[in-house]
């Protein structure tokens, strides 16, 4: 595989940061003593954390419309990323939890020419 990253079959371009993360959902109360108890929902539940130094304005808006219905995408979409405790190539289906960019540039014209500090996290559903 070539990309590190693909979203609903499309190859993602290649992050500058990529950072795989990996937990266990947990449930926690206080019993009537007092005492925390927990119960294991779910393991090995993968996050994937990207950012971009800089994108062009059509690149990420391509990649924000993975997400959004009204162009074709969805919120929970099947990802295929590289696995920290696999070591391997992993698909799952995934939300995107947050995705920001700050404004890179205008042209002489005033035209937004890309985005800067592109970042896109992605969560196990």
């Amino acid at each position: 595989m070539s990309n590190l990253l693909t979203i609903s079959g499309v190859a993602i371009k290649d992050p500058s940061i990529y950072n795989a993360g990996t937990y266990t959902k947990v449930e926690m109360k206080d019993n009537v003593a007092g005492y925390k108890i927990g119960s294991i929902i779910r393991e090995n539940v993968a996050e994937v954390d990207i950012s971009w130094d800089k994108l062009s304005i059509e690149e990420w808006a391509n990649i924000n419309k993975l997400f959004l219905s009204e162009y074709g995408g969805s919120t929970v979409v099947e990802v295929t990323f590289l696995n920290q405790v696999t070591g391997d190539f992993t698909t799952r289906n995934m939300r995107a939890d947050k995705r920001t960019a700050g404004l890179a540039a205008k042209d002489s014209n005033g035209n937004v020419t890309g985005w800067y500090d592109c970042k896109l996290k992605l969560s196990e559903v």
